[in-house]
């Protein structure tokens, strides 16, 4: 077990494993920020699709983490798996101005149409 923090998965990669061919993330919260920052350290990091994954998962008689994770790998070491495509963080702050924006103009409209049934 690890702190999920980038620097800590990564020093522990490096202790444990002399070569790495990929590492794989399922899709997620936090998954864009370890993504981007395990790419930037330079790990061959990979985001993978969770819903097939999940899939594959739930045919496991025994649930548990630790077999959850080597089911991962299983995955991972066999090609079972949709690649998914990481927004950087400067798409996702343009997304955050929009999403705002909208809600804005919305808001914005619903007390015009509030102002005009008063009047």
């Amino acid at each position: 077990m690890v702190t999920s923090d980038p620097e800590a998965i990564a020093t522990f990669i490096k202790l444990h494993v002399s070569h790495v061919v990929r590492i794989g993330l399922e899709t997620g919260a936090t998954s864009t920020w370890l993504w981007t920052e395990l790419n930037n350290i330079g790990l061959p990091v990979i985001c993978i699709d969770a819903r097939p994954a999940k899939a594959a998962l739930k045919m496991q008689i025994n649930k548990s983490d630790r077999n959850d994770a080597a089911e991962k790998a299983r995955i991972m070491q066999c090609g079972w798996y949709k690649e998914v495509c990481v927004k950087d963080l400067e798409n996702h702050a343009t997304k955050a101005l929009l999403v705002s924006r909208a809600l804005l103009v919305k808001t914005k409209r619903d007390i015009e149409n509030q102002v005009r049934r008063l009047l």
